[in-house]
């Protein structure tokens, strides 16, 4: 049960494009906690109906990361509510491919080259100067200017922005229909008090005085964050009955989680316990009336192949391991609850199984078959000795496979798959190392096999273009920004530029339906489980939570508190 990293390009977007982020930023956290984020140490129970929400937050470990820059991804789950400082745009909802109106009431796709949007009238910062269109073109002139700040990378590809009395026209360099989700979410920060700000890329931003979201920072320190409502938010008479103050504590790696979790420290946990007795025994039996949990696939768990180097370059190769790992039983060494389910070889959540063309076998689930596997292994020139596989080569077969030191899900999949290769005669050795330098090896393309995140997109052109994109890869000991295994595909990439370049969806899934192919026949990497988004809340004090049947907002993303805290209302 350790505090998890994820996405580091952040998680709420439809068309995800990845960017590089300092490995010491990503051990801070992102927006998805995989293994589940670790409750705190707290004193004290949880908040009391229109007073207090009490909410984890911190780094997984005694403290809480005061910086309140909000382009910094990897610290708004970290300092946890930096996110209702500043609004964006629009909010878009993960699981439904909705939008929540901000600043924005509402967008309009006018072309691949052309995203408008329309400007709320009267919503003010607060020291009182009305928020208006010169503040959205000076925070994306930002992004443009420091591209550190750029985490969707819309700079990329963004030519201009103008505004026409309230509506805002983005102009873009080239075709990319899917990039209205990633323009909707920038926060955006006031003109006046950031053209002060020489470095924003370091500014940690300490003193957020002038902003314009549901809350204000009233104070921060080390072990404990508190946000009041700002009475200058537009939406204030809606939030009558929402918390008055917001709580944030520090998380703790270890037990100490287990029991904040099961005493009701927090009213908003993002744990997995999936090493204890399971959330029904843990959190919902303490009291079934008012402990919940909802577990919405949020991401993918993938076994990444580096096809830089041999073996993982040879497509028979990589497709006798497709058949040689039992993905059920994989799971359930991941999550003995079932939390974390197989998934197919498509590159798909399982939302989207529908884009999956007859002409793919069992809708791209491969059955385990050791027998098959050895069959392409010795038809593709390999041959044993000793129960050991040889290749081509005279050697052993033998590769590392690397996880994430702590992530006791993660290292139960790998320890699997080890002795599941092992019946095929090749040695596989775990190799557990530390967050920041797994994930640096794996953008900078030095391992042999890892697991890692993939698929964290509603929309499969995001997760795709992250998987597959040849223009995001990077030589190896150099860092990618998304295609990590490597791969080029001029199949793949034609394919993501018909989607981009075009605004029917009709095109846009046939597209998509060969991208599946072409994850499920060639294999650049091998799907595994699902990634839930760890969600524990309470109704004791108040009510209006995501869930399944209303699932408003993704508990997981990176505006999550931005979403959910202000429709929540006192028991």
């Amino acid at each position: 049960m350790t505090s998890r990293a994820t996405n580091p390009a952040g998680r709420p977007r439809r068309h995800l494009r990845p960017v590089v982020i300092g490995a010491a930023a990503l051990a801070g956290g992102t927006a998805l906690a995989a293994c589940g984020s670790s409750a705190g140490t707290s004193n004290g129970a949880a908040g009391s109906p229109g007073t207090t929400l009490t909410i984890q937050g911190g780094n997984g470990g005694n403290t809480i990361q005061t910086d309140f820059n909000p382009f910094q991804v990897a610290t708004l789950a970290a300092t946890s509510g930096t996110d209702m400082l500043y609004l964006p745009l629009e909010g878009y909802d993960s699981l439904t491919g909705q939008y929540t109106p901000f600043l924005a009431t509402g967008e309009d796709v006018v072309s691949a080259r052309q995203v408008d949007f329309t400007l709320r009238s009267g919503v003010k910062w607060s020291d009182g100067k009305p928020v208006t269109t010169a503040d959205v073109e000076f925070t994306f002139g930002l992004l443009k200017k420091f591209p550190a700040l750029d985490t969707t990378g819309v700079g990329q590809v963004l030519q201009s922005v103008s505004a026409s009395g309230n509506t805002l026209v983005f102009t873009l360099k080239t075709a990319d229909s899917q990039i209205a989700p990633d323009l909707a979410q920038v926060p955006i920060v006031p003109a006046a008090a950031w053209s002060a700000v020489s470095n924003p890329v370091t500014s940690v931003n300490a003193d957020p005085s002038v902003t314009d979201g549901p809350y204000q920072l009233e104070n921060a320190s080390l072990v404990k964050v508190v946000y009041r409502k700002n009475p200058s938010y537009y939406g204030i008479a809606q939030m009558t009955n929402a918390p008055d103050t917001v709580t944030v504590l520090p998380q703790e790696p270890g037990a100490a989680e287990v029991l904040d979790l099961e005493k009701g420290v927090f009213d908003w946990n993002a744990d997995n316990d999936a090493d204890r007795g399971g959330l029904a025994t843990d959190w919902v039996a303490k009291d079934p009336a008012a402990n919940h949990y909802w577990l919405p696939a949020s991401a993918l768990v993938t076994l990444y192949l580096n096809l830089a180097k041999a073996p993982f370059n040879d497509l028979r190769f990589r497709q006798a391991l497709d058949y040689g790992i039992n993905r059920t039983a994989v799971s359930l060494h991941a999550n003995v609850s079932g939390y974390e389910s197989a998934v197919s070889q498509t590159g798909l959540l399982p939302s989207d199984d529908n884009l999956v063309p007859a002409s793919v076998p069992g809708g791209g689930n491969v059955t385990y078959d050791p027998a098959k596997a050895k069959q392409i292994l010795l038809s593709d020139g390999y041959h044993y000795s000793g129960g050991k596989l040889i290749g081509s080569n005279g050697q052993p077969v033998t590769f590392t496979l690397q996880t994430i030191q702590g992530f006791v899900d993660w290292l139960g999949e790998a320890e699997e798959i080890a002795a599941e290769l092992g019946t095929l005669g090749i040695s596989v050795q775990v190799s557990q190392v530390q967050l920041s330098s797994g994930v640096s090896s794996i953008f900078s393309g030095e391992y042999d096999t890892a697991i890692y995140f993939s698929g964290s997109s509603p929309v499969p052109y995001a997760n795709y273009q992250a998987l597959l994109a040849s223009y995001l890869t990077a030589p190896v000991g150099q860092p990618a920004r998304g295609n990590y295994e490597r791969l080029n595909s001029a199949q793949a990439d034609g394919l993501l530029t018909q989607i981009a370049s075009t605004t029917s969806t009709a095109a846009q899934d046939a597209a998509i339906g060969s991208l599946v192919s072409e994850v499920y026949n060639s294999v650049p990497v091998i799907e595994l489980t699902i990634q839930p988004g760890w969600f524990e809340y309470s109704t004791k004090n108040y009510t209006g939570w995501p869930d399944a049947a209303n699932p408003y907002a993704n508990p997981g993303a990176v505006l999550a508190h931005l979403e959910i805290i202000p429709r929540l209302r006192a028991a």
